[in-house]
Formats: C-alpha cells, sequence, structure tokens
C-alpha cells in the first residue's frame, strides 16, 4: 500500500511536469530567477548541471518548524535523524550519505566537526536568522573539499542593512520557551549586528530536557574597493541524552559549548577576489551516567577541537568562459581522554575542574583547485579538479564534470559526473568505549556520481525531476556481525553503491486560479537503493537509510492577513536496529523500522509590526523513530509573537 502510493504521487508529479511544460511554451513570464552562490563562481540556477534546492525566507516563515534541523527535514533529498527536539542532537545526511558524508557551511564557512559528524549543527544561529538555506545534492568535493563527499549545506543568515530591533518570544507544551532578540545598527558603510537566543524545555519524556544558549555577531564594511564581512558566535547548549547512543547505558547527558568566528573579504567585478579565514573551538563533555554511576564509571568523556583555515579563490570572466583558481589550507587539532594518541602530559579540560586531557591529535589539510565553465547560448559546461594534500593520508586528486542545456525557455537538461573523498573522524579512528571499538588503520572513503534529470522553472511552477548513482569504495561504517556481538566496530566495506530518483515541485497557485484561497503546493519525493559487498555485516549507518520519502505543503490565505501552512512527511526507513527491553536492560534482537506519516499545522497573522503564531507538530500523535529506541515526541503546540520595529526606527533617524 505505502509503496503505491507513492509510486502514484511520482507518476502524478511527472504528468503535472509535462502538463506545465506544454503550457508555458504557449504563455510564460518568468520569475526573476535564483542566483546560487553555493559555487565556486555564482551562477543562474537553470544553468547548473546539478542539483541545487533553496529554501526561501518566505518558505522559513510560513513552515511548521521549530528549529534549522525540523527546517532541513522538509528538502528534497534531506534524512534527518533526530534523538533530541528543536535542534538538541540531530545527523544530516543527502541521498542516502551517512551524516559524515555532508558538509555544513555558515556563510559559506566551514563549520564540520573533525571529532564527529554528530556536532556539525551545533550552530551558533536559531532559526529566526537565517534568510535562506542553498542545498547542493551530490558530491562537492571539487568545490568545498573532501568532507562534501553526498551533498553540502550552505546556511545564509539574516543580511540586515538598517538600523532596527526584531525579537519574539513562544512557549509551549512541556515547559516550552522559545526567546530571541536582534539589534542591527547603521554607521555610514558599516553595519553591526548581535542576535541573542534562549530555548528550554523540561522534555517529553524522562531526560530529554535541554537549555540553549546562542550569541552571534556580525559585521559588514561596504567600500568601493571591496566588502569585508566579519561574524562571531557562542553557543552553550546542554542536554538529556536518554539512549542517544546506547541504550545499555540510557540515562546520558551532554555538554557542549562552540565559540566561532570568521572574516571573508570580496572585491572586484570582471575579476573576483574571495578571501576567508575561519576559527571554531568545539567543547564536548559527555556523561554515560547522568546520575548514580556504577562503581567502575571512573570519568566522563571529554573533547576539545580547534580548527582554524585559510582560503583563496580567484574568479575572471572571459568571453565565454568564467575560470576559478584558488587554494585552501585547514588544520584540524583534538584533544581528549579518549580520542587520539597518548600524549606527552597530562592537560586540564578548560571550564571543567575535574576533566584531563590524556590524549591527542592533529592533521593538516591543504587543497588546490581550478575550475573553468564555458556558456555559449543554451549551453553551459563545468569541469575542473581539486588536488588535496593530507598529512596522515596520500594525496588525492578529484575531477568533476557538470553540463546543462536549455531546451526551452523553461526548460534545462542537466547532467554529471563528479568524485568524492571523506578522510575519517577521530571517532571512527580512536574512540574505544563500553559499546564501539574505533580503528586507526581506516581509509579514506570515496565515490563516483553520475546523475541526470530536467528542470522546469516559470512564474507558475518550479519542478525537478532526475535519477542518480552512487559508486562507493572503502565507505565507512559503524559494523558488528550478528546481535549477541556487544561492541560495534568502525571498518572499510569493500563497496556501497546508491540508486535514487528525485522529484521535486512546486506550484504557485495564485497564477493557476484566481481569488482562492491556496496559495501553493510544495512536494518533494525521492526513492533510494543501496547495495554492498561486505558480507552479512548489521549496519549501524550506512545501510540505515530512507527508502521512501514524500513530503507535501499547502499553503493557505485565509484572509489578507491571516495564512495557514499544512505540512505531511511520509517516511520509510530500510534497515534494523537492535530493540532494547529497558525492564530487563537485555537485548531482544533485530527489527525492521516502521514506516510513519506526520502532520503539522501553522497559522500565522500579521498586523503593521507584529506577527503571531501558532503551531502544532505530529497533529495524529503517531510514535516517530529515526533512531532504534529513541521515541520522539508526540503532539506538541505551542504559540509565539514576534515583533519588529526596523521601519520605524529608520524613520525616527531621518
Amino acid at each position: 500500500m505505502f509503496n503505491s502510493l507513492l509510486r502514484i504521487q511520482f507518476l502524478t508529479g511527472f504528468f503535472t511536469f509535462c502538463a506545465i511544460s506544454t503550457i508555458a511554451q504557449t504563455d510564460s513570464i518568468h520569475l526573476q530567477e535564483v542566483v546560487i552562490s553555493t559555487a565556486r563562481s555564482p551562477q543562474l540556477y537553470r544553468e547548473t548541471g546539478r542539483v541545487l534546492k533553496t529554501i526561501t525566507a518566505e518558505e522559513i516563515k510560513t513552515l511548521p518548524v521549530q528549529s534549522i534541523n525540523e527546517l532541513l527535514e522538509t528538502a528534497l533529498g534531506m534524512d534527518v535523524r533526530q534523538r533530541g527536539i528543536h535542534g538538541v542532537q540531530a545527523d544530516i545526511s543527502v541521498r542516502g550519505g551517512s551524516f559524515e558524508q555532508t558538509l555544513v557551511l555558515l556563510n559559506g564557512i566551514k563549520i564540520n566537526d573533525p571529532q564527529t559528524g554528530h556536532h556539525n549543527m551545533n550552530l551558533p544561529v536559531e532559526l529566526s536568522q537565517v534568510e535562506r538555506i542553498e542545498i547542493l545534492q551530490g558530491p562537492g568535493a571539487r568545490i568545498f573539499g573532501p568532507n562534501a563527499f553526498a551533498g553540502a549545506i550552505n546556511i545564509i543568515t539574516n543580511n540586515e542593512t538598517e538600523t532596527g530591533v526584531k525579537a519574539h518570544i513562544s512557549g509551549g507544551q512541556h515547559n516550552l520557551i522559545n526567546t530571541g532578540l536582534q539589534a542591527t545598527a547603521k554607521t555610514g558603510k558599516i553595519v553591526n549586528s548581535v542576535s541573542y537566543n534562549y530555548k528550554s524545555s523540561e522534555g517529553y519524556i524522562r531526560n530529554t530536557d535541554y537549555v540553549s544558549n546562542n550569541i552571534f555577531i556580525s559585521s559588514s564594511l561596504i567600500h568601493k574597493k571591496g566588502t569585508l564581512g566579519i561574524q562571531a558566535g557562542y553557543t552553550d547548549k546542554g542536554f538529556g541524552a536518554q539512549s542517544f547512543y546506547t541504550p545499555k547505558y540510557p540515562d546520558q547527558y551532554e555538554q557542549i559549548r562552540v565559540k566561532y568566528a570568521s572574516a571573508t573579504f570580496l572585491t572586484g567585478t570582471k575579476t573576483r577576489l574571495g578571501l576567508k579565514a575561519s576559527y571554531r573551538r568545539h567543547h564536548d563533555r559527555f556523561e554515560l551516567f547522568r546520575n548514580s554511576p556504577p562503581a567502575w564509571y571512573k570519568n566522563h568523556n571529554y573533547h576539545l577541537t580547534n580548527v582554524y583555515s585559510a582560503e583563496s579563490n580567484l574568479t575572471n570572466n572571459w568571453l565565454w568562459f568564467v575560470t576559478s583558481i584558488g587554494a585552501e589550507y585547514r588544520s584540524e587539532e583534538i584533544l581528549s581522554n579518549v580520542l587520539g594518541t597518548p600524549l606527552s602530559d597530562t592537560l586540564s579540560v578548560p571550564g571543567e575542574p575535574e576533566g584531563f586531557f590524556t590524549h591527542g591529535a592533529e592533521r593538516q589539510i591543504g587543497s588546490l583547485f581550478v575550475e573553468n565553465r564555458f556558456n555559449y547560448s543554451r549551453l553551459s559546461v563545468s569541469k575542473g579538479f581539486l588536488t588535496t594534500w593530507y598529512s596522515d593520508f596520500k594525496q588525492k586528486t578529484f575531477f568533476g564534470l557538470d553540463a546543462a542545456l536549455v531546451l526551452t525557455n523553461d526548460v534545462s537538461w542537466y547532467g554529471s559526473i563528479n568524485q568524492s573523498l571523506r578522510i575519517p573522524s577521530y571517532t571512527e579512528l580512536y574512540y574505544n568505549g563500553p559499546t564501539n571499538i574505533g580503528n586507526p588503520v581506516l581509509k579514506p572513503e570515496e565515490a563516483v556520481t553520475y546523475e541526470t534529470g530536467f528542470k522546469l522553472m516559470n512564474n507558475m511552477a518550479d519542478v525537478q525531476v532526475g535519477i542518480f548513482f552512487r559508486e562507493g569504495r572503502n565507505t565507512i561504517d559503524w559494523i558488528k556481525e550478528n546481535t549477541e556481538q556487544i561492541k560495534w566496530q568502525t571498518m572499510n566495506h569493500t563497496r556501497l553503491n546508491t540508486f535514487g530518483t528525485e522529484f521535486s515541485t512546486k506550484i504557485n497557485m495564485d497564477k493557476v486560479i484566481e481569488k482562492q484561497p491556496l496559495k501553493s503546493i510544495s512536494a518533494n519525493y525521492a526513492w533510494l537503493k543501496s547495495s554492498k559487498n561486505s558480507g552479512e555485516w548489521i549496519s549501524y549507518y550506512a545501510l540505515d537509510y530512507l527508502r521512501h520519502k514524500l513530503s507535501v505543503t499547502l499553503n493557505f490565505r485565509v484572509i489578507d492577513k491571516l495564512h495557514i501552512s499544512l505540512q505531511t512527511h511520509v517516511q520509510q526507513r530500510n534497515g534494523t536496529y537492535t530493540a532494547w527491553d529497558f525492564e530487563t536492560a537485555t537485548a531482544v534482537g533485530e527489527v525492521n523500522y516502521k514506516a510513519f506519516t506526520t502532520f503539522d499545522l501553522k497559522a500565522d497573522y500579521s498586523l503593521k509590526n507584529i506577527r503571531f503564531t501558532i503551531e502544532a507538530n505530529n497533529l495524529t500523535n503517531v510514535k516517530v523513530v529515526d533512531f532504534g529506541n529513541i521515541p520522539q515526541a508526540g503532539l506538541w503546540v505551542q504559540g509565539g509573537i514576534s515583533l519588529s520595529l526596523q521601519k520605524e526606527l529608520k524613520k525616527q533617524a531621518l
């Protein structure tokens, strides 16, 4: 039944694509086309030979979501496996890849953590500060380097340009409190902005409480010689981690602190020079026992990572060509009491009187890239390579080729072949614990991805349909031979191949039928199939992927200032997990993930500079499990108010 419904949805979408394409050829008024910045040089959406999706400011405003993690779950090809609620902790993956294979960027700056991909979404910003999100489906190694193995996500914050104040406060079930304040001041050509966000809840079940504080500061100077941007952020987040990493010891807790700073400079028009520098410091304290630890448990796990990076990008526009060359240097360091090799001296953990570092590791990564894009008439072809040097591994070079051909004013074809590679995280290499064994001789994982499809874009619809095939080698995963084996161990799968089909559409109903309440319809559907050649291992991550995912969003304008958004997600996950009996503290065997369907609702009413919102998530209160033995929240109702005084302050200044 489930598969039949999804096949019907896919076929319906395909015929919708064909029908709209036919209409568009005779009557089309084009919208202003999106310029994609998730590339070496900016280019129009229709000219890209890749699948690049953008979640816009308007969508962020209307969707019934409470965090960046939940927002990403609405996008095509995204698998957001949440352990906690409202952005507490989630693993983000693209097209069936693992959470370690997705690169996360904040305003174009890479923020992946070398300790583990579990920390990639520990961001110093909240949903209210996000202007848009650009998602690259498929490998981006030659654009961003090795961590963009299966895809990349660029989170772009609000670009406030005038003096003003924004504030919001909301609350709901389980003592939810969410507050935020953003102040912007413009002085001449300099714009400074500072934001603070606080969020907390007592949790929906035992040991799911959390408290989160974020501070984000940004400054920009627009000068005739170029644009200088500076940003800095701080995150302090503590949360109950009930069964997060093992059900054997469910009473877990985690505290993280993140310091982040970056600077960018961009100058030129025909010839453009871009410079970037950044620093990220991530502190993590993981408590396997939050309360009443057993006698054998001697200490918590402490980790501290420092990442420094510098990057340059020179782009020149010729007659029919755009050429980009550049280089990057990246230093990754970890201090820990469990990860790395033994230190010569024991070091105290900053801010933790009882913590000591006994192990550590560091590595350096240098990259050089060249890319050339050819544009002539309706054809765009981009090819390039990136060569990377590692202090721990051999030199690697990635090649890629993308092509796009505009067939009509509305329809274009795209195709690409790209190589990718990812180096192991420090957790995969070194972590040894009660239920895990690391592997210090892991090899980097590699892949070649082939994809092709069609795009349609006009004033009525934005449609994309395509297929891809990823041929992976030495794929890294946590595995074990059978359910009786207690510990998971990292290893390189010999091969892991993934085939997928994708379909997305957004129909602007205002342009189709006038004077009716339905404003727009959006639908995303993805189907995946992975196969491996490495024996009958039980997989913890690599073979647990979304076989089917369908997301549909309906936006209504009931009256002029009242909008309602209804969203549904249908998911069927491939793979199994080891079910746990918490009363007897024993494993009861491998079970399949169950498919589920959720419904979310949001209503907002806007006055001059005030917005009132009310949301209800998981309306039917169904059981949702993204990770085995970790149930997600049921029905959750919340409401809030937001205020913007930007226009009023601008008038007073004049």
